[in-house]
């Protein structure tokens, strides 16, 4: 009797072992869905996936699903330009006024345009200066994102500025 109860409990633990050792590939069960591609963006969709959420809480992400969401974000602005522009913004955070020091202008017109958090343009400066002085008093308090850009239109970089009390 020993024996046979050894025997059954052997195979039990063999069998789970071997089902504990298998790989889950991604896949994904879903009512309809599609993949395109060009040079420069894919896009991966489905429909009627269960179980898909996404949480994000002090800058930690969760993703639930096989669908996963993979944001990638890239400029044409060589982070060489950058440093010769050498652009500083501050205080940041501010209660009334920007300063914008822009240290070595190539000499090409720029352009700053201040955004709030939803991306609507709340004021733009033309031919801006090597140092301007921005009021933002009357900016209600949240963040602000400033996009600087080349006449042409090319963005030169973002800097994300928070207006407090």
């Amino acid at each position: 009797m020993k024996t046979i109860f050894l025997s059954i409990i052997s195979i039990m633990l063999c069998s789970t072992t071997n089902v504990l050792a298998q790989k889950l590939e991604r896949a994904v069960v879903a009512t309809a869905g599609q993949h395109n591609k060009t040079s420069s963006v894919q896009l991966s969709s489905t429909i009627g996936e269960a179980a898909v959420n996404f949480l994000k809480v002090n800058g930690t992400s969760l993703c639930q699903g096989f669908q996963q969401i993979t944001i990638q974000v890239s400029t044409d602005v060589s982070s060489e330009e950058l440093v010769r522009m050498d652009v500083k913004i501050f205080p940041n955070p501010t209660m009334s006024y920007l300063n914008v020091d822009i240290g070595s202008n190539t000499g090409e017109q720029l352009s700053l345009y201040i955004c709030d958090i939803t991306g609507k343009t709340l004021q733009t400066i033309e031919n801006i200066g090597n140092n301007e002085k921005i009021d933002v008093t009357t900016f209600a308090t949240g963040t602000y994102v400033l996009t600087l850009r080349k006449g042409s239109g090319e963005t030169i970089g973002q800097y994300s500025v928070i207006k407090s009390q």
